[in-house]
């Protein structure tokens, strides 16, 4: 399909404009889908094992009442996104714009992800488990879900984010303001990008919310700045999470929320559970908590910091810099100031 306008249509089932059938490939050039509707997939529908090439394309306003306000993939799917824009897009579940099934795989370069919403998880995209995904060049911004804002992953999923930046994205009840990963295994890789403004107003993890063995490998340069969260309002990780840093800024994030029994901790980074950090050649900036760890927070784990300056964060409890309840902590040249 090239250069084809889809307008106002709608399915009760799957599919507001197009399906493409169980091992069907097909590619869709400089085309628009507007105000498309459906209960899952509301423009588009991927069967098992099918394929899409999707360029220079635009969605807006379309509504899935359960998954998938743009693209609704199933099992074994592949996706290729090469410039395409999905804005207000809406899900009444999960999966704002893009749903990602058990099993595929994505690759997106050069994608916008404006103002999406899910009203439970994923403001954007979900990645459900085992599905792969490679994002670069994109820019995810003003999204919002009651988890992951603009990004959920769903257990065992690998994600590489490339020179993607996420500005404004919200978990409006719960964890991971950018993104949240739940369930368990899950891998994050990041390549650059700026992530700001992010935040969990009245859950965990500004940024980004690790849940069980989950690892996030953050390798700069990469700025992580002015989030708000509960705890971690950069990153929040437990259940034995691992956290990588390498050339990477925490700057003017800030712990808090209503909750201060349970919450305050980490103006960039909470550490729970067994959970690690490893940090080299980054620093951590005018962070602020709450109650404890003003830059890094840490119960029962470890941390290891080489290379690493910690400048200007505050605590209103214990730990201006960094608040150390149980586990380790292995330092090299490190500064606090």
């Amino acid at each position: 399909l090239h250069n084809v306008t889809f307008r106002d249509c709608s399915s009760r089932h799957m599919a507001g404009a197009v399906s493409v059938g169980v091992h069907t490939s097909m590619r869709i050039d400089a085309s628009r889908f507007f105000n498309c509707h459906a209960l899952w997939g509301a423009a588009l529908h991927l069967a098992p094992n099918s394929t899409l090439h999707l360029t220079s394309s635009e969605f807006s306003e379309g509504h899935a009442e359960q998954s998938g306000g743009g693209v609704f993939a199933q099992k074994g799917s592949q996706m290729a996104l090469d410039f395409v824009v999905f804005r207000d897009m809406s899900a009444g579940v999960e999966c704002g714009a893009v749903s990602v099934a058990r099993d595929s795989t994505v690759t997106m370069r050069g994608v916008v992800f404006e103002k999406c919403s899910a009203a439970v998880a994923g403001g954007a995209v979900c990645l459900h488990e085992f599905a792969v995904a490679e994002i670069g060049a994109s820019r995810f911004c003003d999204c919002e879900a009651a988890s992951g804002g603009a990004l959920l992953l769903m257990g065992n999923v690998r994600l590489t984010l490339r020179a993607v930046d996420m500005l404004r994205n919200r978990a409006m009840s719960l964890h991971g303001g950018g993104m949240r990963a739940d369930g368990s295994h899950n891998t994050i890789l990041i390549y650059g990008g700026v992530f700001t403004q992010n935040s969990a107003v009245t859950g965990n993890g500004g940024m980004a919310s690790l849940e069980a063995s989950s690892r996030l490998v953050l390798l700069g340069p990469a700025t992580v700045s002015h989030g708000l969260a509960v705890s971690g309002a950069g990153v929040h990780a437990k259940h034995g999470s691992q956290i990588d840093l390498t050339h990477a800024v925490f700057r003017d994030g800030e712990a808090g929320g209503t909750e201060l029994s349970s919450g305050g901790l980490g103006g960039a980074i909470c550490l729970l559970d067994t959970s690690s950090l490893v940090a080299s050649n980054s620093t951590f900036l005018n962070n602020a908590a709450m109650n404890d760890g003003g830059a890094l927070y840490q119960r029962d784990g470890s941390m290891i910091l080489a290379e690493v300056q910690i400048v200007g964060n505050v605590a209103a409890g214990k730990g201006g810099g960094i608040a150390l309840v149980q586990g380790t902590l292995t330092a090299s040249n490190l500064s606090v100031n």
